[in-house]
C-alpha cells in the first residue's frame, strides 16, 4: 500500500476500525512527518542533525519543594502536565530567589522533557503562560533555536524515531532515566523552516481527522453496549 492510498479518506476509514487502528494511524502519521514522507519535498531540503544542534539550551530545572501557598512564582512538575495541558491555576507555586528566576523561566516555544520515571520521555510544548513560572528538576528544558519550529520538534518528540532513540539512550539503568547529553545526541532529519510548516499543517489537518473517527468509534461503542443492556 503506498503513501497516497494511506492517506485517502475511505483508506483513513478501514485503517480506523482495525483493533488499535486510530492509535496506530497517529503513529504513523508522525513517522511519515519526520522521515520527509508526508508532503512534497525538493531533493536537497532535508539534513539530518543532532538535537543540540538545532537547540540554543537543553538543561535541568529548578530544585524545591513545591508550596500551594505561594502564587508568586509557579513551579511547574511532571504530574501538573495531562494530555499536553496544565491547569496552571492548580501548579503550586515555590520559593526562589529572584535572581535565579531569569535561569529557569518558562517562556512560549519552550520544549519540556520527563527524565526519569514512569513518565520518562513525555513532553510539553508551552503555547503561553499564563502566570510566572520556572520548571522542576525532573524535567529537562529544551530551548529551539531558529532552525526548528517548536511545533515540529514536537512532532518528532513524539515520533517512534524519537521513542526507540530514547529507548536505547536509557537501557542499562535500573531506574528508566535520560540525561540532557544523551538527550542532545538525539538524531532527526531537518528539513527547511517551509516544509516544516507544511509539514505542521498537514499532521494537523490528519490528527484532526483521526479525532473524528475516534468520536464514530465511542458513539458506535456507546451505541452497541446500550443495545447489548437491553
Amino acid at each position: 500500500m503506498n503513501l497516497s492510498s494511506i492517506l485517502h479518506p475511505s483508506t483513513f476509514i478501514l485503517l480506523s476500525d482495525a483493533p488499535g487502528g486510530v492509535p496506530r494511524l497517529r503513529e504513523l502519521i508522525l513517522q511519515l512527518a519526520v522521515r520527509g514522507q508526508l508532503v512534497p519535498q525538493e531533493k536537497g531540503d532535508r539534513s539530518r542533525v543532532m538535537l543540540r544542534d538545532v537547540c540554543e539550551r537543553i538543561h535541568y530545572g529548578y530544585t524545591a519543594s513545591a508550596n500551594p501557598m505561594i502564587t508568586d512564582v509557579r513551579l511547574l512538575r511532571i504530574t501538573d502536565i495531562q494530555d499536553n495541558k496544565v491547569q496552571w491555576e492548580s501548579v503550586p507555586g515555590c520559593d526562589i530567589a529572584i535572581e535565579d528566576i531569569p535561569k529557569y523561566e518558562l517562556n512560549p516555544g519552550d520544549i519540556l522533557i520527563a527524565r526519569t520515571g514512569g513518565t520518562i520521555g513525555k513532553t510539553y510544548l508551552v503555547t503561553e503562560m499564563p502566570v510566572r513560572a520556572v520548571f522542576a528538576s525532573y524535567l529537562i528544558r529544551v530551548v529551539p533555536s531558529n532552525r526548528i519550529l517548536p511545533r515540529f520538534l514536537k512532532l518528532f518528540l513524539e515520533s517512534p524515531d524519537y521513542w526507540e532513540q530514547l529507548r536505547l539512550k536509557s537501557a542499562g539503568t535500573g531506574q528508566p532515566n535520560v540525561n540532557g547529553q544523551a538527550l542532545g545526541s538525539l538524531e532527526l532529519d531537518l528539513p527547511r523552516l517551509a516544509e516544516q510548516k507544511r509539514i505542521v499543517a498537514r499532521v494537523d489537518e490528519l490528527m484532526k481527522r483521526c479525532d473524528e473517527l475516534e468520536v464514530r468509534q465511542n458513539e458506535r461503542i456507546e451505541r452497541h453496549n446500550v443495545l447489548v443492556s437491553s
